[in-house]
C-alpha cells in the first residue's frame, strides 16, 4: 500500500513538473551579435526548443551565450533531416 501510494505522487509530481516545462519560453535571436546591439528574438515553447536543437535549428552562440536561430522561422517548415 506504502509503494503504491508513493508511485501516485512520484507520477503526480512528473506530470506537473512536465506541465510546468509547456509554460516555460525561451528567447531565441535571429543573429549573433554584441550584448549591448539592439537584436529581434522569439520566444519559442521548450518542445519548439527541443525539436529545433534537435536538428540543428538552434544554436547557443559561444561569444555571448544567447540562442540563435539557423533558419527564417517566417518561412513554413519542412521536413528536417535524421541527424544521424
Amino acid at each position: 500500500m506504502r509503494r503504491f501510494i508513493i508511485a501516485i505522487l512520484v507520477g503526480v509530481l512528473s506530470l506537473g513538473l512536465m506541465g510546468a516545462s509547456l509554460m516555460r519560453r525561451f528567447p531565441v535571436y535571429e543573429e549573433d551579435v554584441g550584448e549591448d546591439a539592439f537584436v529581434f528574438f522569439e520566444e519559442v515553447s521548450e518542445l519548439t526548443l527541443v525539436d529545433d536543437a534537435t536538428f540543428a535549428g538552434v544554436i547557443r552562440s559561444t561569444r555571448t551565450g544567447r540562442l540563435i536561430t539557423t533558419y527564417d522561422r517566417s518561412q513554413p517548415k519542412s521536413r528536417p533531416a535524421c541527424p544521424t
